[in-house]
């Protein structure tokens, strides 16, 4: 678990099904994304990547309420590096979490030794290339439909 401020990240339970399923169901929260997610395949994405015994992703939870208040991605990109990626509730998006959130993925990264991580979005997903270049990540790459940032730290 990664603590910091007031939140955390930390792996998911079955318990965040239903919070879980509010975020990825949410078009506006999904514009950038795959698809919106039904409660049912909801429930298949976080026992196939949330529950298992090394996760792909992470719940951010705000600590003082308890509250789910985003969903973080955080594994394995490719033989070097670790994918960081979120999607953070709207009423949590202000005081800049995301960059936060990034900074602490990347901190708790090096502790582990890891030293490269990427970040990947849509070209027209303003907000997270500023992020990514604010923290440092460069810009890599076009794969497809996607811009791919990078950072060696």
């Amino acid at each position: 678990m990664i603590r910091f401020e007031h939140f955390a990240i930390r792996p998911y339970t079955m318990e965040d099904l239903d919070d879980l399923s509010t975020i990825l169901g949410d078009p506006q929260l999904m514009k950038y994304m795959e698809k919106t997610y039904s409660h049912e395949e909801t429930e298949e994405f976080l026992i196939q990547y949330g529950l298992r015994e090394c996760p792909a992703v992470y719940a951010l939870e705000e600590c003082e309420s308890s509250r789910l208040a985003g969903h973080i991605i955080f594994h394995p990109y490719d033989v070097n590096s670790y994918e960081i990626g979120w999607i953070i509730l709207k009423e949590f998006q202000c005081g800049k979490l995301a960059s936060k959130v990034t900074r602490e993925l990347v901190r708790y990264g090096m502790d582990r030794g890891i030293h490269e991580y990427v970040i990947e979005c849509v070209p027209d997903q303003t907000a997270c290339i500023h992020i990514a270049e604010k923290c440092g990540f460069e810009k890599e790459r076009k794969d497809g439909d996607l811009l791919v940032f990078r950072k060696t730290a």
